[in-house]
């Protein structure tokens, strides 16, 4: 069955805001249902939409789940690269997309809890498995250059600042986790707070420790 034959090629603009709208619909779908239990028909229902029109802008549900997924890290990914581009020391930038990251965590929760089940899926999926493992090494990259910048600065103390990336990731990956698991126990902003000075204060040479 050909479902685009009806259909007629959108208008840029509109094109966006019709993709936006289903992505929408697909996460609140994934969110209430999860994604193995989500169907097509159930984000047809959700958007409004008709099937038709779904397909003409995702080839099937794993297509929008992906699309989803680069949607929200792009969004992160802007606000971090604005960062990197300011004129500021290593331990700002650090705190900055530290601060970046827990907001987005803050006001993007019902998308963690779909992140979660595509992070278990990922270990199934040979495609989804190779967009995470990209994410990753995209973030690592980030806080490696970060710190290798306080160390050519004589902020930092010499570390191997790719080694160092993985630990940070890892803490806010369980932070969010923890948040979720726990949303009564866990204060990520002041979980991060203290974890972003604390590795700072660590990280410190001698002559930044006697600056502050």
């Amino acid at each position: 069955m050909e479902l685009k034959d009806s259909q007629t090629t959108p208008q840029p603009d509109r094109a966006e805001e019709r993709r936006q709208q289903i992505m929408q619909a697909a996460l609140a779908c994934f969110a209430r249902k999860g994604y193995h239990k989500t169907t097509m028909d159930d984000i047809v229902a959700e958007s409004g939409l008709s099937k038709g029109t779904l397909y003409w802008y995702f080839k099937n549900k794993d297509d929008l789940f992906i699309s989803l997924v680069k949607s929200y890290f792009l969004s992160i990914g802007q606000d971090i690269s604005a960062t990197l581009g300011q004129d500021t020391t290593a331990s700002h930038k650090l705190r900055v997309i530290t601060q970046e990251t827990v907001q987005f965590f803050l006001e993007t929760k019902e998308f963690f809890n779909v992140f979660l089940e595509f992070w278990m899926l990922s270990a199934l999926n040979e495609d989804l498995n190779q967009l995470f493992s990209n994410m990753l090494i995209q973030y690592r990259e980030v806080l490696a250059r970060v710190i290798s910048q306080g160390i050519e600065a004589g902020e930092f103390k010499p570390v191997d600042a790719h080694q160092l990336a993985f630990p940070v990731m890892a803490v806010y990956d369980g932070l969010a986790f923890y948040a979720m698991l726990m949303p009564g126990e866990v204060d990520i902003e002041q979980a991060s707070q203290t974890f972003i000075e604390t590795l700072l204060a660590g990280l410190a040479t001698d002559k930044q420790e006697g600056d502050q």
